[in-house]
């Protein structure tokens, strides 16, 4: 934040400059500040395909999925602005 004081007639005013820099991390290394998210709470999915002779139900199980590939990594990147860093600029101006 940087100010700049300007004197017109008696009165003093103020010119007000800004620099916000938001996942500074990333701004060094694209590595880091980076969200991760996990891929799925559980690596099965269970079904029910039928019922035995018995009475009780038969389920199935099959590998669960994630952006319908089956699940490698606990947890995948996500890509969104939440992941890359930005800077914003402001100016204001203070009367008195």
């Amino acid at each position: 934040m940087q100010d700049i004081f300007i004197n017109i007639g008696k009165n003093r005013n103020t010119i007000q400059f800004t620099a916000d820099i938001f996942n500074f991390g990333n701004l060094i290394d694209p590595n880091w500040g980076k969200l991760r998210i996990v891929n799925a709470a559980s690596i099965l999915t269970a079904s029910v395909t039928g019922v035995s002779p018995t009475g009780t139900t038969v389920p199935t199980f099959q590998m669960a999925l994630a952006n319908n590939q089956h699940i490698t990594k606990t947890f995948r990147d996500n890509v969104s602005s939440a992941s890359t860093y930005s800077i914003q600029f402001g100016l204001r101006y203070i009367f008195n």
